[in-house]
Parts: C-alpha cells; sequence; structure tokens
C-alpha cells in the first residue's frame, strides 16, 4: 500500500501496475489487484471483488478472494454478508487443509460479531490442529495465532492466557507490529516537526502514518486478528483525528471507525472536544450513521454512546429512531444480552442513553415515552428505578396529561396499599417489596407535586425529617413553610457538622475514612443547605458551610457544588455573613489544589475565584486578577473574565477581547457570556455585536449554549432580539430551546 500511483505493466519492477491493463487482463491475480485497490484505497463497491468468488478461479484464489471481501464487510459492520461469502466458498470445499481453516477462521470471527460464541469458539478451537499440521507455515500459524484470540476474547477469560499469547507471538504479528511502529513513528517526526517550527502539525488521510496504519489494520482483518485489527484502526482514527487538516468527511470517517472498532471511551472524548469547538456537524453526520438494529457485539456499546454524546445536535427523526428502538429493546433486555453478549451493564446504558434523548425527541415519541413508563412494572431493584428517575426527570412538565398524573396516583396508591398489608418488607427479605425504589417514588412526587395539594403534604412531612429526596421533588424551595424549613436546617447542618468531622479525621464510630463512608462526596448536602440559607434567611444556619470552607483536608472536590451555589446567590448574601466568606474563600482561590497519591489532584481554585468575584469582587487585587488570567486551568482563566466582567464590561472590553483568544472553549464562551449579558443592557455600544459574533461563528456548541443559558433571562432589547435571531437555527437543541423559551418570555 506504500506505492499508490498506478503505472504501466510493463515499467520497472517493483512499480504500481496500472489499473486499467488490471482490469482487462485475463490474470486472476491482476483482476483481484484492481478489485482490492478500489475497495481499499478508491472506496468504490465491493461487487467487483466479490464477484471474483464466482469466477473460474482456482481453489485459493476463491479462498482469497472470500477472505478479502469477508474482512472488508466485516470492517463495514456487516457481519452477515460476511459470514455469507466464506460459506459459499467453504460449502464447495475444494481448499487444502490452510485454506480450509483461513476461511472457517473467518467465519469464526463474524460469529462472534453476530453473538454466537460457543460456534465460534468451537470454530477456533479447530483450526488450532494447523499448529501439527503446518507447524512451519507462517500462514497456517498466523490463522491459529488469531483462533487462540477469538477463544480467548469469546470466552469471557476461561483460556489459558499463557497459551494465548504464545499462539499469537507469531512472524505475522512480528510483521504487524513492525508496520505500526513504523507509523507511529512518521506521525511524532510530523508532530516534533511542526513543534520545531511552531506551527501546527496538518496532514491527510493518505500520509505514511495513515498508510501504515492501515496496511497493519489489513493485515490483522485478513488475518481475522480481531482484536489487532481493532487496536489498529483505532489508532488510525486517533491519527486522523489530531493530524489531519479538519476535512468534515475524514472526521466522520474517524468516528464511524472508532465506533465501529468499539473504542467507546476515545470516541466519548473525541465527541466531548468537537462538540465543544467544532464542527459539531461532523459529529450529527457520524450519529445519523449508525444503525442499531445492524449492530455487531464490537460495535453496540460505542453505538450506543455516539448517539448519547451527539444527542443534543441530533435531528429529531433520527433521535425518535433511536429512541423507539431502546423502548423496544427495554421491553425485553434478555433478547439484548442473548445477542450481544455486553461487558456492561445493558439496562444502565440503554437508559442513559434514552435519558439524554428525551429533550429532543418528538412530542409523538415523548408520548410514546410516558405510555411506557406509566406501563411499568413497580421498579424494586435501586439501579434500574434510579436509571428510570433520571429518564422521568427530563421529561417537560408540560408533557404530562391530568390523566398521566392520575395514573401515577393510582400507581402510588395501589402500592402503598400493598406495601400496608407487609409493613416490614422493606426490612425482611423474605417478604417481596411491590413499591418503586425511592428515587422513581421521589420523580413521580414532583410530576404531582404542583397538581395535588396531599402529595404535596406528605412530601413537606418527609421533607420536615430530613429527606433530601423529597426536597428535590418538592419544586421550588422558596414555597417551603417557615417550620419545616427550620426542621430542615437543623438535619442538613448535622449532617454537615458529620462530615466536616469525617474531613478533619475525628474519630466517629464507624466512620475512619471518609471516602469509604460518607455518602456527599459531590457536596450535595452543602449545597442543598446554601440554598435554604439564601432563600430563607431568617432561619439561616450558616456556621457550617463557613467551617466546611475553612477546615484543612486533604480533599476538595466535595467544595466545588456548595461554592458553586455560592457563586449562584451571591445577591442574596447579607453582608455580615459575605464578611465571613471572604477570608477562606480567599484562602481556596490562592491555595485550594490537592494532589492525592490515588485520587488525583483535585483544584477548586477557580470554583473559589468565581464565588469571591461574585460575593465581592473588591476583594481579589489587580496582581491577583492578572495572576488569573495567566492561571494554568481553565476555570482560573474563566473566573478572571468574571471579574473583568464584574467591574466593568465596557471598562475592560479591550482585555476580554484579548482574552477571547484563548485557546479553551471554556474561557471563549466565558466572554461570549458576559459580552451577551451586557450587550442585552446597551443598544450604543456597538462593540459588542461584532465580539460576539465572531466567538458564535464557532462550529462548536459550547459558546453558543453559554449565551443562550442566559437569553431568556435577558430583558428584551434590539441586541437581545438580535442574538436570539442568530441562534435560532442553531445545530444544538438546548440552544434552540432558549430561544424558543426567550420568544414566550417577551410575548407573554
Amino acid at each position: 500500500m506504500h506505492e499508490l500511483d498506478p503505472t504501466p505493466l510493463h515499467k520497472k519492477k517493483g512499480a504500481v501496475p496500472d489499473l486499467a491493463e488490471c482490469r482487462t487482463s485475463k490474470a486472476w491475480r491482476w483482476q483481484f489487484y484492481a478489485a482490492l485497490h478500489d475497495v481499499l484505497i478508491e472506496e468504490k463497491g465491493r461487487e467487483a471483488l466479490e464477484a471474483l468468488i464466482e469466477t473460474e478461479s482456482k481453489p485459493h484464489e476463491s479462498a482469497a478472494a472470500a477472505v478479502f471481501a469477508c474482512a472488508m464487510r466485516v470492517e463495514s459492520q456487516d457481519p452477515l454478508a460476511g459470514l455469507a461469502l466464506v460459506e459459499r466458498v467453504l460449502t464447495e470445499d475444494k481448499c487444502d487443509p490452510i485454506d480450509h481453516d483461513w476461511l472457517l477462521l473467518h467465519k469464526s470471527r463474524c460469529l462472534v460479531e453476530l453473538g454466537e460464541l460457543e460456534e465460534a469458539r468451537r470454530l477456533a478451537f479447530e483450526v488450532q490442529r494447523l499448529r501439527t499440521i503446518a507447524p512451519q507455515d507462517p500462514t497456517a500459524m498466523a490463522i491459529a495465532g488469531s483462533g487462540a484470540d477469538i477463544i480467548f476474547t469469546a470466552g469471557k477469560w476461561s483460556s489459558d492466557l499463557s497459551q494465548v499469547i504464545t499462539g499469537r507471538d507469531t512472524l505475522a504479528a512480528w510483521w504487524r507490529g513492525q508496520e505500526v511502529a513504523w507509523g507511529l513513528q512518521n506521525h511524532f517526526d510530523d508532530h516534533f516537526n511542526a513543534w520545531a517550527q511552531g506551527s501546527t502539525p496538518t496532514g491527510d488521510a493518505g500520509d505514511d502514518t495513515w498508510l501504515k496504519l492501515r496496511t497493519a489494520s489489513l493485515l490483522a482483518s485478513t488475518a481475522a486478528d480481531h482484536s489487532s485489527w481493532r487496536h489498529t484502526s483505532g489508532l488510525r482514527a486517533q491519527h486522523i483525528l489530531t493530524f489531519t487538516a479538519g476535512d468534515q468527511d475524514d472526521i466522520i470517517g474517524a468516528l464511524t471507525l472508532l465506533r465501529r472498532v468499539g473504542d467507546s471511551k476515545t470516541l466519548k472524548k473525541a465527541c466531548h472536544r468537537l462538540l465543544q469547538s467544532g464542527p459539531a456537524a461532523a459529529v450529527r453526520a457520524a450519529a445519523s450513521l449508525v444503525n442499531l438494529e445492524a449492530a455487531s457485539t464490537t460495535s453496540i456499546r460505542a453505538d450506543l454512546q455516539l448517539i448519547a454524546d451527539a444527542a443534543d445536535v441530533l435531528e429529531t427523526e433520527t433521535a425518535d429512531v433511536h429512541s423507539r428502538w431502546i423502548l423496544s429493546t427495554l421491553a425485553d433486555v434478555a433478547k439484548f444480552k442473548m445477542r450481544f453478549k455486553p461487558n456492561f451493564y445493558a439496562t444502565n446504558m440503554l437508559l442513559e442513553t434514552l435519558r439524554v434523548l428525551v429533550q429532543v425527541v418528538s412530542p409523538t415519541l415523548r408520548r410514546e415515552l410516558i405510555d411506557t413508563v406509566l406501563a411499568l412494572p413497580p421498579q424494586t431493584n435501586k439501579s434500574t428505578a434510579h436509571d428510570w428517575a433520571n429518564v422521568v426527570a427530563q421529561i417537560p412538565d408540560d408533557a404530562w396529561t391530568d390523566d398521566d398524573r392520575r395514573a401515577i396516583f393510582e400507581r402510588r396508591s395501589s402500592v402503598d396499599v400493598d406495601s400496608a398489608e407487609h409493613p416490614d418488607a422493606p426490612e425482611n427479605p423474605d417478604v417481596p417489596d411491590s413499591r418503586d425504589a425511592p428515587d422513581l417514588r421521589n420523580v413521580f412526587d414532583r410530576v404531582l407535586a404542583d397538581r395535588d395539594q396531599q402529595n404535596r403534604e406528605a412530601l413537606e412531612t418527609r421533607i420536615r425529617e430530613g429527606d433530601l429526596g423529597a426536597l428535590r421533588a418538592f419544586g421550588d424551595i422558596r414555597d417551603l413553610d417557615q417550620t419545616i424549613v427550620q426542621k430542615l436546617l437543623e438535619n442538613l447542618s448535622a449532617q454537615l457538622d458529620q462530615q466536616i468531622e469525617e474531613l478533619q479525621g475525628l474519630e466517629s464510630p464507624g466512620h475512619e475514612d471518609f471516602f469509604a463512608t460518607s455518602t456527599d462526596h459531590e457536596g450535595y448536602v452543602a449545597g442543598t443547605l446554601v440554598l435554604i440559607n439564601a432563600w430563607h434567611p431568617s432561619a439561616a444556619c450558616w456556621a457550617p458551610i463557613v467551617r466546611l470552607l475553612s477546615i484543612d483536608c486533604p480533599f476538595a472536590d466535595h467544595l466545588r457544588n456548595p461554592l458553586k451555589k455560592l457563586r449562584q446567590v451571591s445577591r442574596r448574601l447579607p453582608p455580615e455573613i459575605a464578611d465571613t466568606l471572604i477570608e477562606p474563600l480567599r484562602l481556596l482561590m490562592l491555595n485550594g489544589v490537592r494532589n492525592q497519591y490515588f485520587f488525583g489532584i483535585e483544584d477548586v481554585r477557580g470554583e473559589a475565584a468565581a464565588a469571591l468575584v461574585a460575593i465581592r469582587p473588591s476583594a481579589i487585587s489587580d496582581q491577583e486578577l492578572w495572576d488569573l488570567m495567566t492561571a494554568d486551568t481553565s476555570e482560573q482563566r474563566q473566573a478572571a473574565v468574571r471579574l473583568i466582567a464584574a467591574r466593568g464590561v465596557s471598562q475592560g472590553f479591550d482585555t476580554l477581547w484579548a482574552m477571547s483568544r484563548d485557546s479553551d472553549p471554556w474561557v471563549r464562551a466565558a466572554i461570549a457570556n458576559q459580552v451577551a449579558v451586557a450587550a442585552s443592557q446597551t443598544d450604543t455600544d456597538d462593540r459588542f455585536l461584532p465580539l460576539l459574533m465572531r466567538l458564535l461563528s464557532s462550529e462548536g456548541t459550547l459558546v453558543a449554549r453559554l449565551v443562550a443559558v442566559d437569553l431568556k433571562r435577558l430583558a428584551r432589547s434590539d441586541n437581545a432580539d438580535k442574538l436570539a435571531e442568530v441562534l435560532r437555527d442553531n445545530i444544538s437543541s438546548e440552544v434552540r430551546r432558549a430561544v424558543a423559551s426567550y420568544d414566550r418570555a417577551i410575548t407573554a
């Protein structure tokens, strides 16, 4: 694959032959060369290659054509068609033993992709006879080595690992490894040369690295070495994403390749980056190619991952198709497990994907989802109930009808009657519990809360007892009765005091390690206490919050939530409370980074700075601002943007313009957010909109989403109307919903 420029057949030895002459040649091998070149390099159809199986060819030629055609089918996620191709040659039974086992191995590979693991392993065991039949034949040993890998990977680690390693140590594997090494050497050389010249590395999909990695993946694929094909193809996709000039077709192809080889982790990272900085359209296009009906055992998790990652930018029709497939699959998860043999929690993955699709689907599909939810049997499994609760929580309030709410009420009433007959069911494992698990009950309560006074009073009783799930279901905390607030604050303060003791390492019965015992690693209790204090100042209890921010402990991530909440409610803080928070926030802004050997780096300096900016921007000096502007973390530079805006966007506009070239999309988005708010408040400063338009020209969605998040709260102005018009047809459904909210607000 290294020399690809066609030259006539009569030219010097080693030159690539002329393709037109190859296609018309009477020699089968030249026809095969041309057909394979068209598939691999020109990316044309496979018809000519597959037709060579039926020609008047010798048995070994038919075997070669069938193997290559089958490999191409598997690479394009069509193992069923690949299976049919090798079956045609196997049925004739004219091949010698090595070619016969070569075909058997590709049949085994196809069966793995189709979920027929037992039969696949049986065939892989069968080809191990080559070790005694042809121990000196490199091709035979490569076939046997690939079979050993199938035995291992399709058998859930039930094989002898040492035998697998020995079996895969073949000449073909060594040569493939050399191709990968050469390809990566080219990759690193090109990156180094670009670095040395101070430029960004660029290339195309046909550079030397691509060719070497494609050669390696082709060697693996034709040897039916599925694991090596996945690895080398994944490397090729990463090379395309990080090295090409950003051609959208190349990016779509790379994302599709990552999906087909099942590299869901890399795929998630790639989508995250592309959605933030662009081109987000490539993510949408790649997700539109997913066909869950045609998923393989290798691709299914990555298929679902790509759909979930791309949900915000999917077309409604595409989201409906995927959601309907998921709902159908959830009705018979056992069938899903039988087909795909997943090594992940299937119900969780399916429901998590459905959760992010809910906001994108059509009203018709949303109606189907509600009907499915209402027809669910009691969800007693806590994990499954939690996942369903996350789905239900995404359904807009106006999608629920009065009949739906009555059905939920009857569901709650019926299980309450049943549980009354078995009052000890939750504690006694011998007595079945027919109730929905708490998370799902809470989200149903939230649906009922605004329309059912009896249910609302029941929630208030639970909140008084410290039930935070009931508090989430209640809705607007400003509506809480003062006596309930007082009791709730007592419970929250007691929980936070216990957490502080754990953080300080104080002895407590059964609590010797904070991260082994605490149930509030995310800081939800502290964040809730901040909100309740802010909206009910007459009953507020701020002392635990001040203590939490002031203690010296080896962890920091638990502070993110309360710091974020402090920033959000900063304008509601009494001056005397703000005074007590300044010093601990300043210390966290300067020293709020913890480096744990096992847990990694936990850094809340940016969040602390943002909270301090919101509460008292004058508490931060110019020198500290400059330090924030040049800090290593995006969060700190975002805090600098907030401080500049707090001092006045007009006065700091030149600085914001300079910072708008920051390499981090979150910093650029933070600037766009602040400038958008300032622009909506005046139509006289003509500097704001040009900067906003430049930032909004990003092919990603992050800048638009951070502008849209405040759009519905902006007072109507000419600039606000212009922003809404620019965002109206944005690729992000979240942005479009924000524009719709703005339209409703200005017409109300």
